[in-house]
């Protein structure tokens, strides 16, 4: 349905406050707030360090994007998540050891024979159709 990039959150007062992406390299050695590994953005970021040879260091797991962007905000380091941003942080996308933005890949399956396929249907093409309308055509999913 979409391809949403991550997001390394950081208040107004970080070094990188006037930036607008941050590389994977540089993210790792930063002290991170990140989503547990239930999550697909934690583990796409795991993937990214690792393709990087990279480590990094937890200063907090959180279960939910709004608790890790409010502890961001709080000072306790740099958030990663795929949410819109809260707390009045700074967005910066984060490039991964090729320079391409990590990205989350939203899906959306169905039962073909559902009673309310053409329901379904309608509102998957919707919320693609607004996730275009909302990041840009970047995050149109490739067919």
């Amino acid at each position: 349905m979409a391809r949403l990039p991550l997001w390394a959150y950081v208040r107004a007062d970080h070094a990188w406050a006037y930036r607008d992406h941050v590389t994977i390299q540089e993210l790792a050695a930063e002290p991170l707030i990140v989503l547990t590994s239930a999550h697909g953005t934690r583990r796409i970021l795991d993937h990214a360090v690792q393709n990087a040879d990279a480590s990094y260091d937890i200063v907090l797991e959180c279960d939910t994007p709004h608790v890790a962007q409010a502890m961001a905000a709080s000072g306790h380091g740099v958030a990663v998540v795929s949410d819109d941003p809260r707390f009045d942080l700074h967005p910066l996308l984060i490039l991964d050891s090729t320079g391409e933005p990590l990205q989350i890949h939203l899906h959306a399956a169905w039962d073909a024979g559902h009673y309310a396929l053409r329901s379904i249907e309608a509102f998957a093409a919707g919320l693609s159709r607004f996730c275009v309308e909302r990041y840009g055509p970047q995050v149109a999913a490739r067919l």
